[in-house]
């Protein structure tokens, strides 16, 4: 009976509030609106549309938000089913779980691993394991299982529906609808699809007021690799890869090209020597690579201030 209060009070939160966006619902419990996405996508794919809404994939930071999101999944996904929420293991870079959109990661409502009845006759109490998270490597994204409401981490790269968060009356942060702002970054980004030489995609890049893209975080180059992939629609799995700000300075140490501190990661073996005068990041694991010939023509990806 709890439970059946507890649902329809949580179904009254949502309301048309004039000041959200079209296509989403608002809410009386807090300042956020909700976009219900039914094609399924990755999870790096869901939050680029989220990005793009100016918002991210939906924080589920207490149980009022859990029931909410689950009332939204019943009413729009199939059911039972699953969907995306904004929790990750690769936000922070350390491996524990935090939300994309930076609030403090202070509920969880992971699936139990509580002992089960079985059918047979005896009605013999087994366990089956269901219990989350499992830590396992590539389990790195949340999704949000209908009708229960619990969570279970599952690899990033599923397709499942999802719902975005998307402030109040959202502020442009980038200067123009083809840049997309990255709220764990505080950047903007875009891409050039045109193949073209480091030097031509730099210049580009400059004449855009911005740089070529540096990456300063584990969360950053994610960010970055995926997010130019998800523009240029190509499997992470191809082969390829697209230039970003790293360059080599007159003494032979790679640097950024806009100035900023080369304080993550490093280029070095196979794809940092042999003369590379240019870096670039790989299609398949966002590894760092140089590029031999300055000739060499490829796709780039700028970053701007935010505005």
């Amino acid at each position: 009976m709890n439970s059946l209060v507890l649902f329809v009070g949580l179904v009254s939160f949502a309301f048309a509030n004039s000041a959200c966006p079209d296509g989403t619902i608002g809410t009386s419990f807090n300042k956020l609106c909700y976009k219900v996405v039914k094609t399924p996508a990755t999870w790096l794919s869901a939050q680029f549309d989220c990005n793009r809404a100016g918002g991210d994939l939906a924080a589920s930071t207490n149980v009022f938000t859990n029931q909410f999101l689950l009332n939204l999944s019943i009413a729009n996904f199939p059911n039972p089913g699953g969907f995306w929420i904004g929790g990750s293991n690769l936000v922070e870079g350390t491996g524990n779980w935090s939300w994309i959109d930076g609030n403090v990661w202070s509920y969880t409502n992971w699936a139990s691993d509580d002992p089960k009845p079985t059918n047979t006759l005896d009605s013999v109490a087994v366990h089956i394991p269901k219990g989350r998270p499992r830590n396992i490597n590539s389990y790195d994204a949340i999704q949000m299982h209908s009708p229960n409401g619990f969570w279970y981490d599952a690899s990033k790269t599923g397709l499942l529906p999802y719902i975005c968060e998307i402030p109040i009356n959202p502020s442009r942060n980038c200067p123009e609808p083809n840049w997309v702002y990255f709220g764990k970054t505080g950047s903007c980004y875009q891409v050039l699809a045109q193949n073209d030489t480091w030097v031509n995609q730099h210049q580009a890049c400059l004449n855009l007021g911005a740089d070529l893209a540096s990456i300063h975080s584990n969360i950053e180059n994610l960010l970055v690799g995926a997010f130019t992939l998800d523009t240029l629609q190509t499997p992470q799995a191809s082969n390829g890869i697209f230039f970003v700000g790293l360059n080599k300075n007159s003494k032979g140490n790679w640097t950024w090209s806009d100035g900023t501190s080369f304080d993550y990661g490093y280029m070095s073996g196979p794809y940092g020597n042999y003369g590379s005068a240019y870096g670039s990041l790989q299609y398949s694991a966002f590894y760092w690579a140089g590029v031999s010939n300055d000739l060499q023509k490829y796709p780039a990806v700028c970053k701007s201030d935010s505005f």
